[in-house]
């Protein structure tokens, strides 16, 4: 990859969740399966990439997210900041169903 390439704010979001979730995966498996929510199979395939795999996974999701928001993600921003870490714990946290949703426009 060229040193001067430029990420999108949606590749560098990528490529620096997927870098500490691999790093996490390499170290502790059963820790970071728990806390990124990976399956088994998720966190094999992760600790076999390379960090050529992962950027290259990055720069190829050029518009698209690998990592939804929850879907009580509105619950937990109008939350009191003190509760939202006990609501997230007591709520499943499922991706958000990007087909329901209406994007707001700025």
């Amino acid at each position: 990859m060229d040193s001067d390439h430029v990420f999108s704010n949606v590749q560098w979001m990528n490529l620096q969740l997927l870098n500490l979730i691999h790093l996490n995966v390499k170290t502790n498996p059963v820790v970071a399966a728990y806390n990124f929510r990976l399956t088994t199979e998720q966190c094999a395939r992760l600790s076999k990439m390379s960090s050529a795999d992962i950027q290259a996974l990055a720069d190829n999701m050029s518009g698209e997210s690998l990592f939804l928001p929850r879907s009580d993600f509105l619950q937990l921003l109008d939350a009191p900041a003190c509760l939202s870490s006990i609501l997230s714990v007591v709520r499943p946290p499922t991706p958000s169903n990007l087909s329901q949703n209406k994007f707001a426009t700025m």
